[in-house]
């Protein structure tokens, strides 16, 4: 989600279609968009030209799409992004 999340929130306010193959650890936003965690299934998805358009909301001028936190979610993954 890490990756998709920066790329997407590159190509806001823009036109540009974003095919997401699940491959990470997670693939939260995927799995929640209904995107097979398969890489032949989520290839053939996008070779159809499937798409849907998401909404995004941001905090502090960030998009982010999937989720966010705040408090001690926001504090450990402040953290983590430091290391």
């Amino acid at each position: 989600d890490g990756t998709v999340n920066e790329t997407a929130a590159a190509l806001c306010n823009s036109y540009t279609r974003l095919g997401i193959i699940p491959c990470g650890s997670g693939n939260g936003l995927a799995r929640h968009l209904g995107i097979p965690v398969d890489i032949d299934d989520a290839l053939a998805i996008i070779g159809r030209g499937k798409y849907i358009v998401c909404d995004y909301a941001s905090v502090n001028e960030m998009p982010f799409f999937c989720t966010f936190g705040v408090g001690f979610d926001a504090e450990v993954s402040w953290r983590f992004a430091k290391q």
